[in-house]
């Protein structure tokens, strides 16, 4: 699809969010919604590489209505913060865009125990989109796009692994695969019970596409390198993203997977009814969301 008739759609001061937003697809994608005159607010860990990304984007795009907001992923209390001080800013929230992701070839924990992998990539989109739920109803018709990845479809995931699934070991391509397929059973449901709400979510997969999501691994860092004529550019894979967010030809779809412009069959794990509902609880309970919104 031409970059054109995806960027076409006007935003106008329509408040979206994105994570990840100082670099790759979570960049590009901020600066397209800004050329579309929306209100983006980049959620970044790193409030230097967040200043960088915002000035880039204001040297192109110079009345860009953009906001900087900090928040480490790998913590629920940080996303907490995050989601209140974000609510006390702004009434209204039209776009949801859950780009953050990580790739790890050696196992780590998060501050609250949890195995990185499944912190950053599953629990916190999980989570973040929980909390900033009543908002997007209040805003509906309203969107929210989780980006995911092909590799899911390679994952398997048991009743017996969901369980644990916070302190799985897994690393590395594994371990990454695993995540989105645990991301994709909770896109499923969430689309059930918003179904009517006037929001709609989706799964992206951008396919391969050049990014920093490797910098924690070295062996991915070079291999990356290798590969990286061969793929997209991040400008080029964040076009579905902002296809998914904005466009008027998939208003209405729910709780879909697509690969690059085109609804696509997932991994058959991710319609299981029994994992879904699993994976579910599970995910109210890891984040506390059982406990307090």
């Amino acid at each position: 699809m031409e970059r054109s008739e995806v960027l076409k759609t006007n935003m106008d001061g329509k408040v979206c969010l994105v994570t990840g937003a100082n670099s790759g697809m979570g960049k590009e994608t901020t600066l397209a919604l800004a050329k579309m005159n929306a209100i983006v607010v980049m959620l970044c860990r790193s409030k230097e590489r967040g200043e960088v990304a915002k000035e880039n984007i204001l040297e192109e795009v110079p009345n860009a209505q953009l906001d900087l907001m900090l928040c480490d992923l790998a913590s629920f209390n940080e996303i907490r913060k995050f989601s209140e001080a974000f609510k006390e800013k702004y009434d209204s929230l039209y776009v949801l865009i859950n780009n953050a992701g990580i790739y790890h070839s050696k196992y780590q924990e998060s501050e609250d125990g949890i195995a990185m992998v499944m912190a950053v990539n599953h629990f916190a989109p999980f989570l973040l989109t929980s909390l900033l739920e009543p908002l997007l109803k209040k805003s509906a018709p309203s969107r929210i796009v989780n980006v995911n990845s092909g590799l899911h479809k390679t994952a398997k995931i048991t009743s017996e692994e969901i369980k644990t699934i916070e302190k799985m070991k897994k690393t590395g391509m594994k371990g990454y695969s695993k995540s989105k397929l645990a991301n994709m059973l909770t896109v499923n449901k969430r689309a059930e019970i918003l179904n009517n709400s006037g929001i709609t979510i989706n799964a992206e997969s951008p396919g391969m596409v050049a990014t920093n999501l490797p910098r924690h691994s070295f062996g991915a860092k070079v291999f990356w390198k290798i590969i990286t004529p061969f793929i997209k550019s991040a400008e080029e894979g964040a076009l579905p993203i902002i296809y998914l967010a904005t466009s008027s030809k998939v208003e209405g779809i729910s709780g879909k997977y697509f690969e690059e412009f085109e609804i696509t069959e997932p991994n058959p794990v991710s319609k299981d009814k029994e994992l879904i509902e699993r994976m579910w609880k599970k995910s109210h309970k890891i984040t506390g969301l059982d406990d307090k919104a």
